[in-house]
C-alpha cells in the first residue's frame, strides 16, 4: 500500500515472485493538503511530503491495512460520502506522520548501531516473520538469521522498525487475518489457526485490541 503526493509522479513497486498482489493506492493532490489539512490543522507542523517519502518499512501496519480495506468496501458500495473519505485519509496521514516523527529519532539511533550488513540481516528477519503464520520463529532462530545475539537483535530491530519483534509478528498475522476474513468463508476458529492462534478467543481479543472490533463484526461490516 502506497500513499504519495502530487501529480501522479512515477512510482515503482517491487514484489516477490509468485506472491499475490493486493493493494490500494490513495492519491493526495496538493490542493487537499494546502486547502484542507492546513485549514483544519493550522497549528500542527505537518511536513506531509517528508512524511510519505521517508523509508520507514513499518508504515504498512495492521492498523493502516484495516483503514484501506474500509475505504475499498465503501468504494465498492458506490457510496460517495466525502466526509467519510476525508476522515479516513486523515487517519492515514496521522499514522504516517506519527510514524515519521518516531522513525526520524530511531534512524539517528540505528545509524549509530547498525551497518549495512546488519540492516540486510534485519530485513531477512522481518521477511521471516511476515511469512511465518502458523509457527512463530524462536528468538534463537531469528538471532541466527540476523547473525547477532538475541539482545542486540531486539534492540536493533526496535531501532530499525520502530516496533518490537513480538508486535511486528502480531501485526503480520493480523494483516493476513484481514485478507482471510474478507476473501474466504472460513470460520473464525480456522482463520485463527491459519494465523498461528490455537485459541480463537485469544485471536479475537488481540484483533479487538488493535482494531476496536471483533473478527465476526469486521466480517459483518464488509457485507453491509
Amino acid at each position: 500500500m502506497n500513499t504519495f503526493v502530487n501529480n501522479h509522479k512515477p512510482i515503482k513497486l517491487l514484489y516477490e515472485p509468485d506472491k499475490p498482489i493486493r493493494f490500494v493506492i490513495v492519491t493526495l493532490y496538493s490542493s487537499f493538503y494546502d486547502e484542507y489539512i492546513k485549514t483544519k490543522f493550522p497549528d500542527d507542523p505537518i511536513n506531509l511530503v517528508d512524511a510519505v517519502n521517508h523509508t520507514n518499512l513499518n508504515c504498512n501496519t495492521a492498523e493502516i491495512s484495516l483503514i484501506f480495506r474500509q475505504i475499498k468496501q465503501k468504494m465498492l458500495s458506490n457510496i460517495n460520502n466525502r466526509i467519510y473519505y476525508e476522515s479516513k485519509v486523515g487517519e492515514i496521514i496521522s499514522i504516517i506522520v506519527n510514524n515519521a516523527n518516531q522513525y526520524t529519532m530511531n534512524k539517528k539511533l540505528s545509524n549509530k548501531l547498525l551497518n549495512s550488513q546488519d540492516i540486510n540481516n534485519l530485513t531477512q528477519v522481518a521477511h521471516l516473520l511476515d511469512n511465518s503464520m502458523i509457527t512463530k520463529p524462536t528468538i534463537e532462530e531469528l538471532s541466527k538469521t540476523a547473525k547477532m545475539s538475541s539482545t542486540k537483535l531486539k534492540s536493533s530491530f526496535k531501532a530499525m522498525y520502530n516496533i518490537t519483534i513480538g508486535q511486528y509478528s502480531i501485526n503480520a498475522r493480523l494483516k493476513h487475518s484481514l485478507i482471510l476474513l474478507a476473501n474466504s468463508e472460513e470460520n473464525i476458529s480456522d482463520i485463527a489457526l491459519a494465523v498461528g492462534y490455537k485459541n480463537a478467543s485469544k485471536f479475537s481479543k488481540t484483533f479487538f485490541k488493535v482494531f476496536g472490533l471483533y473478527p465476526k463484526d469486521y466480517r459483518k461490516s464488509l457485507k453491509i
